[in-house]
């Protein structure tokens, strides 16, 4: 962890201090999340999951354009309680960043790339305004 951390903050990235309890949500959590931003209505209109493949995956749909995520390697087992590797296919950024901002209440700072150019971490209280994206120079 101490490469990637360094490597982070050359990139400009701030490193907040709970990053040390981050992990990756369960299929049960991001239920969970999914769940809720429909019902505060933050997501318009409806969310589906189905498995495909190997993964869980959900369609959020909010009206405008719709939001892609996967639950990654859910058939291994099926299991709600383990933690597995979220990916985000297209979506609306602003959703995203949402999303990760929920889940990040359980599962500490998420670290989230846009075509591994683009940079942010969302803990507790970030907001799609307040997210710091930073880009890598290559």
């Amino acid at each position: 962890m101490p490469k990637q951390r360094l490597w982070l903050e050359s990139v400009g990235l701030v490193i907040p201090d709970d990053w040390q309890r981050s992990r990756d949500p369960t299929a049960k959590e991001v239920r969970l999340v999914v769940s809720q931003l429909v019902g505060e209505g933050k997501v318009s209109i409806e969310a589906n999951f189905h498995r495909a493949g190997g993964d869980l995956d959900v369609t959020i749909e909010t009206g405008q354009n719709s939001t892609f995520l996967s639950v990654e390697d859910y058939a291994k087992d099926c299991d709600e309680d383990t933690p597995r590797h979220l990916s985000f296919q297209y979506g609306d950024p602003e959703l995203v960043i949402l999303i990760c901002e929920y889940l990040a209440r359980s599962c500490g700072p998420f670290l989230l790339t846009n075509n591994g150019a683009y940079f942010v971490i969302v803990s507790t209280g970030t907001t799609p305004t307040t997210a710091n994206w930073v880009a890598e120079e290559f």
